[in-house]
């Protein structure tokens, strides 16, 4: 949980273009956020292809031609709409207990995109008095990140990607068969 600074008069703040750059462990994990929601993005693209053009082989291998095409074509709606497109798909194929583990996830989701839009977007400053973390200037308070506010942040969104990626498996029941 980041910290306010109590009394931040005289500590000296300042932030530049890359100062982010100075605490690269931080900077690290900032990067990782970013990467970790791209790759849950990516998944919501697969569910969406599992669920509208997939098939299933006689041998069990998921042939989804055209898979790339469709989720480029989804992807320049926001994040909300692309869940709802994708819930729509799943309402039409799966039981009521697999659309609920669905919206489950996908709210805590939704969770990690706003801590990733929170981190990667935050206008960072450095301070000498915390060598090894990162500042921001929030409703009017000064606030510590450090680096396990960071590592937390990031977890959390690994872990919901993890749960995605157990649920695209679980959804291969009701992917439609290739006809022989």
């Amino acid at each position: 949980m980041p910290h306010e600074i109590k009394n931040p008069v005289g500590l000296g703040f300042h932030s530049t273009p890359s100062g982010v750059l100075d605490r690269p462990k931080l900077a690290m994990y900032i990067g990782a956020m970013a990467a970790t929601m791209g790759q849950i993005d990516n998944q919501l693209g697969h569910v969406f292809a599992l669920m509208t053009i997939a098939e299933l082989s006689a041998d069990g291998s998921i042939i989804s031609e055209g898979a790339v095409e469709l989720g480029t074509a989804i992807e320049s709606a926001p994040f909300k709409m692309r869940i709802d497109i994708v819930r729509e798909a799943l309402r039409l194929r799966v039981p009521e207990a697999v659309l609920s583990r669905f919206d489950e996830l996908f709210r805590l989701a939704r969770n990690s995109a706003r801590e990733r839009n929170d981190v990667v977007h935050k206008n960072w400053y450095l301070c000498e008095a915390f060598p090894h973390d990162l500042v921001a200037f929030e409703d009017k308070k000064w606030i510590r990140y450090t680096e396990s506010d960071l590592i937390d942040r990031h977890h959390r969104a690994v872990n919901v990607r993890n749960q995605i990626h157990d649920f695209i498996i679980a959804l291969t029941p009701y992917v439609r068969r290739r006809p022989s």
